[in-house]
């Protein structure tokens, strides 16, 4: 079977602007260095599909040079929150629980089984989603 390597483009600031699959590579040190030959630089560094121990690169994400882990890019409606230890990003509160029905507020209306919840980033905390009457 053929290996299929995946390779990071990183522009001066450490910053994913691309992400290619090479294939029937003997080495990934072989593919970077046709890589480095089409775009002219060394800035291409591994990144893994699919393996436990290694966060594929994100377009937009940062590579942390220092750590050697690729950090997923800050989602832009949410600047509330914090980078995880993973390089993900994740809401400063823990989703929360379902509200029991013996405990559901009144003013919701009829008890809803399947609750949902959204970040609310105006508020920073996780608002329950009521459908409007119709």
């Amino acid at each position: 079977m053929d290996d299929l390597f995946y390779f990071a483009e990183l522009d001066d600031n450490y910053i994913v602007i691309r992400i290619l699959a090479g294939e029937n590579c003997k080495s990934a040190e072989d593919e970077i260095s046709k890589l480095i030959n089409i775009s002219g630089h060394g800035r291409w560094i591994q990144t893994y599909k699919d393996d436990e121990n290694h966060r594929y690169a994100m377009i937009g994400g940062i590579y942390d040079r220092e750590n050697n882990v690729f950090i997923d890019k800050k989602p832009d409606a949410y600047p509330s929150w914090l980078l995880q230890s993973d390089g993900s990003w994740a809401p400063p509160i823990a989703y929360p629980s379902l509200i029991a029905e013996s405990d559901w507020p009144e003013e919701y209306g009829e008890y809803m089984i399947n609750q949902r919840y959204y970040w609310d980033e105006g508020s920073i905390s996780w608002a329950l989603f009521r459908p409007q009457p119709q």
